[in-house]
Order: C-alpha cells, then sequence, then structure tokens
C-alpha cells in the first residue's frame, strides 16, 4: 500500500519535523537551571541562538574535514570491517560507563525521599503483613499506578532485605548500561555503520544525565532500558517474524509500562507501530505485536490489582484521578515553572474525601478555568513556552537535583560535592547545553536529508514516541525527569542526521552538481537554511523573551552560593 507508506510517513514525519524545530528553538534561545533544595524553583535563563548556531556550525565543519582525511576514513573503513576491532571499541565504552556507573552509584548512596520512599516503605509493611497502604487514605490506595514498582521492590525486599538503597541503584547501573547498548543497537537497526553504532553509544555516554539518574530509586531507568529493548526486538520481529522477538518485545514493554507508568507511551508507539507495518507491507502477521501488547498488558494490570486486593482487602479502584493531574499540569505555578508539581493532585484528592469521582469534578473545574485563561493566545503562548522550555530545554533534566536534594548514606567524595554544588552544576550545565542543541539540530538534519533511506520507516517508531512524549507533558504534570526518556531517543536519529548532511554536502562538493538532483537540493538547502536563520533570528522578535525572565534571580542565587 504505497499510498498508505507515504501518508503515514509524511504525517509521522511532518509533525515530528514541528516538534523537533520547536525543541530546537527553545533550546538555542534558553537555559533551564534548578536551585539545589525542595523549592525545586526552575530558572528559565537566556542562550544566545546565535551562538549555539555557531558551534553547531563550527562542529559540523570540523567533522566534513575530518572526514576528508585519508587516515580518519581509513580508520573508519577497517571499524566497519574488522568485526573484532568494533567490538574491542564497544567493550572499551561500555566499560568507561560502567566505571562511571560504579563510581557514581557508590561514590553517592542517597536515602529516597518522597515517593520513591514511600514505595520502598510500603513494600516492607506488606512484607510483614501490614496493609496499611491499601486503606482509605494510604499511598497505595491514592496512587495504584505504584502497584507495578511495589513488586519490584517487594522481590528486592525478600531477596536483600528491607530499605536497602544501594541494591536498587546497582540495577540502576546496569539498566543504565543496556540503555546505552541498546540505544547503539537500535541505531543499528535505523541502517548506522558498526562506526556510527559507536558514535550512538559515545553520544550515550555524554548524555550524563542517564548517569547522573542511576541514584534515583524509582522506575525510570530500569523502564527506559526495558522499552528500548522491546523497541528494537519490534524491529527484529517486524523484519523476520521470529517469535523469539515478538514474546520479548511484548514481555519487555509491559514490563516497562508496569514498573513506571510513563512508559504506556512507548507501549502505545510500538501498537501504532506494528499496526502501521501490518498495513503498510500487507501481512497480518505483524498485528500480533498490538494485539498481544495490549492483551498482556490488560491481563498483568487486571491480575496485579486483583491479587493485592485479595490479599490486602484494600481497593485499588478509587485512587487519585488521572483529570487530576492534567488540572495540575495546566496551571499556572509562580514557584517552581507553569504546569509544575504543586500538590493539587494529592490536596483535591483530601479534600474529596478520597473519593476519585468528586476529585475528578473539582479537576474539571480547574481544566475549565485553566482553559479560559489559555484562550488568549498571549496566555497560551508564554504558558506553554515556559512550560516546556522548563523540561526540554534543561540540559541537565532534573537529575543532579535529585541527588541535590537528598542525604546519603556516606560521605561524599569531594569531587562529587563540587559537581553538586550551584557552580559546578551550573558549568557542567551549560557544557550539556551545548550538547543538547547539538542532538536537536541532528534530528532536525535527519529529517531533512534521510528521508529517502530505506529503514526511514522504522524510524518512525522513535519519532511517533517522541511526538507522543512531548504532546502528552503539554498537559500532564512537567518535570526534566520524565522527558529525559524520549531525548534519548533522539540520539541514534541525530548520529544518522549528522552523517546526511555531510555526505549530502561532500557530495555536491566533490561532484559540483549542485541542482542535479532537481528541485531536491533546493528544497533541503532551503529548509536547512530556513531553520538555522530561524533559530537565530526569532529571539530577536522578543518572542521568546519570557524564556529569560529567571536570569537576574538565578545569577542572584548563584552569586550567594
Amino acid at each position: 500500500m504505497k499510498a498508505f507508506e507515504t501518508g503515514y510517513k509524511g504525517l509521522i514525519s511532518g509533525l515530528f519535523f514541528v516538534v523537533a524545530l520547536v525543541l530546537l528553538l527553545l533550546s538555542g534561545s534558553s537555559t533551564t537551571f534548578l536551585i539545589g533544595d525542595w523549592t525545586e524553583k526552575v530558572f528559565l535563563t537566556y542562550d544566545a541562538a546565535w551562538r549555539n548556531v555557531l558551534y553547531l556550525a563550527v562542529f559540523a565543519a570540523a567533522l566534513f574535514f575530518l572526514g576528508k582525511s585519508g587516515k580518519v576514513t581509513s580508520y573508519i573503513a577497517r571499524v566497519n570491517e574488522d568485526e573484532l576491532l568494533y567490538h574491542k571499541w564497544q567493550v572499551g565504552l561500555l566499560g568507561a560507563g560502567t566505571v562511571l556507573a560504579i563510581l557514581w552509584v557508590y561514590g553517592n548512596q542517597i536515602v529516597p525521599e518522597q515517593d520513591q520512599l514511600f514505595v520502598m516503605q510500603a513494600a516492607d509493611r506488606l512484607n510483614v503483613g501490614n496493609y496499611e497502604d491499601f486503606q482509605p487514605g494510604g499511598y497505595l490506595s491514592m496512587y495504584p499506578n505504584q502497584t507495578g514498582l511495589l513488586l519490584l521492590e517487594l522481590l528486592l525486599t525478600k531477596l536483600f532485605g528491607g530499605m536497602n538503597y544501594v541494591v536498587f541503584e546497582a540495577m540502576n547501573g546496569e539498566a543504565y548500561i543496556a540503555t546505552l547498548l541498546l540505544l547503539s543497537a537500535l541505531a543499528g537497526k535505523l541502517g548506522a555503520t558498526p562506526f556510527e553504532k559507536l558514535l550512538t553509544l559515545l553520544a550515550g555516554l555524554f548524555t550524563l544525565p542517564l548517569l547522573f539518574y542511576t541514584s534515583f530509586q524509582y522506575g525510570n531507568l530500569l523502564g527506559l532500558a526495558l522499552a528500548l529493548g522491546a523497541m528494537y526486538f519490534e524491529l527484529n520481529y517486524l523484519e523476520t517474524h521470529r517469535v523469539r522477538d515478538l514474546v520479548l518485545t511484548v514481555l519487555l514493554i509491559v514490563a516497562a509500562s508496569a514498573v513506571k507508568n510513563n512508559y504506556l507511551i512507548f507501549l502505545v508507539a510500538i501498537v501504532l507501530h506494528a499496526l502501521a507495518e501490518a498495513l503498510r507491507k500487507k501481512q497480518l502477521r505483524n498485528t500480533l505485536v498490538a494485539v498481544l501488547v495490549i492483551a498482556v498488558y490488560a491481563l498483568q494490570s487486571w491480575g496485579t490489582t486483583a491479587a493485592l486486593e485479595h490479599k490486602t482487602g484494600g481497593d485499588l479502584s478509587n485512587g487519585v484521578s488521572t483529570m487530576a493531574f492534567v488540572a495540575m499540569g495546566l496551571q499556572v505555578n509562580p514557584v517552581k515553572c507553569d504546569g509544575w508539581y504543586n500538590e493539587f493532585n494529592k490536596e483535591s484528592y483530601i479534600e474529596s474525601g478520597y473519593d476519585a469521582d468528586k476529585q475528578g469534578e473539582l479537576a474539571k473545574a480547574s481544566i475549565s478555568d485553566s482553559v479560559a485563561y489559555l484562550k488568549s493566545p498571549s496566555n497560551a503562548g508564554r504558558f506553554f513556552l515556559r512550560k516546556n522550555a522548563s523540561q526540554w530545554a534543561d540540559p541537565l533534566f532534573q537529575s543532579l537535583w535529585t541527588s541535590q536534594v537528598r542525604q546519603t548514606q556516606n560521605e561524599r567524595p569531594g569531587w562529587l560535592n563540587r559537581v553538586l554544588s550551584p557552580k559546578g552544576s551550573t558549568a557542567l550545565g551549560q557544557f550539556l547545553d551545548v550538547l543538547q542543541f547539538w542532538a536537536y539540530a541532528g534530528a532536525l538534519f535527519y529529517l531533512i536529508f534521510a528521508r529517502k533511506d530505506k529503514r526511514f520507516f522504522d524510524s518512525l517508531l522513535l519519532q511517533i514516541t517522541v511526538l507522543g512524549g512531548f504532546v502528552f507533558h503539554c498537559v500532564w504534570e512537567a518535570k526534566g525527569q520524565y522527558t529525559i526518556s524520549y531525548f534519548v531517543l533522539l540520539l541514534p536519529l541525530a548520529v544518522l542526521g549528522f552523517r546526511s548532511l555531510l555526505a549530502w554536502i561532500a557530495r555536491k562538493a566533490q561532484n559540483r552538481d549542485f541542482g542535479k538532483e532537481g528541485k531536491g537540493d533546493y528544497v533541503k538547502a532551503c529548509v536547512l537554511g530556513a531553520v538555522l536563520l530561524l533559530t537565530v533570528l526569532l529571539p530577536l522578535t522578543h518572542s521568546f523573551d519570557c524564556l529569560s525572565e529567571g536570569g537576574a534571580a538565578f545569577a542572584q542565587y548563584l552569586g550567594s552560593n
């Protein structure tokens, strides 16, 4: 069905192009920093878009001229052809990641707080027959979405004893290494050469927030590794139709969604991609992925709830209304930033007498007020610019904040204290800000210059996941710790995007045949030029002034710390 393929590819990649462009504009014009205490105050600070474009141009030029070096190209060819040499580099990079994870996990043995602590405590109490968390007002009664993580914590409690924080952090370290490996593997499924797979792995290593989240005893990193594995095996199954790949796809994405409900967006993307491939290739068996994922997830969700309700006598069907999270995500928040956590979900639930239906009515009233406020274009523009910059233009994705506000079981080494200090974390954020801009730019390059790649349709799985995450967090509670899971999906696209850009430039320069592809050359050049010009010029119109309002306050904060 060629018409379907063309239409679907055009729709998804077109929408993704808009999202990637928005992210590039936000990252180019603003940098987000968080105060290192429990106020969770967000500072939106000025970033010079022209400077980011200049750095991007210098980086691309450096890659271009390196690519013209005979020694460099010869060595790259060796890596691509010599499997042993490739694996030596792969082991070396993964070894470096392992060393970093060990240093971070065991040097930063943080004691969990808030939800991470509450789930651990609930697992401890469940293990000894105390079911208070399942009674009205109890933690699991309020947040039944945590039952998957609870079961994992219960298993760890039985194996390693209660409140064993370091075990969870060590698991996160393993998930971190698996994430790096799977990002590289996904790049390979999209057509990356062995050398480009190594570059993707290297890009993952430079995405330091992934490393920093190993100290966060929650389902984020574990869920990410499981979800990336599901994506990889789905692409395998849709190509080879091996039963093993089908089973692994289903089990991994269901496990990811159970450990952390945010990965339901990955689950939906996997289902949609399977259905799209079924239509494109006219292969009914591709729909098995969608059918089994939905069925097994529903069975897991029902079974977990039924088993826990039977054991504890609690009711897990009347937790905090999801509408409360939407209401909170659409509220102006002068303390942190628009759309950030403000306890509305918890307070309105208590106010409603732990009745989800009554809370839903309160949430709907709040949403109506927010919609009335957002009907003004200026209000809507300010609100969504600030909200999205706070979670997508934060180069640290809130990763150091999770350590800055928590106590540790050990005395942190000096180097780690320097990293976590206000000045140290700011310097690191400024460095990562450049890399973040390059990642957003690389994803756009992929859309502009790689649309005709034979594996481009496979990349729609990643694109639709990021697209879903962006739309979802426009209305849901905002946090950088959520968006990092989508950002890493851009890394394989960015590596392939830079490859496609540089290959196009090299081909045009060598053959001197610009325009001989017909209007294609002109379209690519014009779109590239328009993106870069828009990035530089749009901030000059003062459209993004609201994204630098925290600069003075942040400078004062740094000066006093």
